[in-house]
């Protein structure tokens, strides 16, 4: 058996803003909490339209995932449209789920910053048909 140094293995991951953006989607259609939470950098600031303020680092990410699967677990994501501009990822994404109601679709857009590897910033933005309390 031959065991690579993790350094190593790392190394051969693309780690471009875009192929961590598909990687966040990848894990929200496996419905893997961990996995999502492991692309955000422990500082990362993430704000949505559904929070009257920012979360920071992994674990807001982690919890608000296990909740949305619990509440929709039939949830797939697909973006449709990109926009990649040095360490800047936009996308137009589609949420699939019984739970969004008639149609079971919602569109969101993000806006995404990630540096390293890591999500350091993500403003997500959808209707989420209730004020901020």
């Amino acid at each position: 058996m031959i065991l690579l140094p993790l350094a190593l293995i790392a190394a051969t991951v693309d780690a471009s803003p875009r192929a961590v953006v598909e990687a966040t989607l990848a894990a929200i259609n496996r419905h893997d909490a961990a996995a999502l939470a492991r692309l955000y950098a422990d500082d990362a600031v993430v704000i949505a339209s559904d929070s009257c303020k920012p979360s920071i680092g992994p674990e807001p990410v982690r919890r608000g995932h296990e909740a949305l699967i619990k509440a929709m677990p039939d949830l797939t994501v697909e973006a449709t449209d990109w926009v990649v501009e040095g360490d800047r990822v936009a996308i137009l994404f589609t949420a699939h789920s019984k739970a969004l109601g008639p149609g079971g679709t919602m569109t969101l857009a993000d806006f995404l910053t990630v540096r390293n590897g890591k999500i350091v910033r993500d403003v997500t933005i959808f209707n989420p048909g209730q004020p901020c309390r």
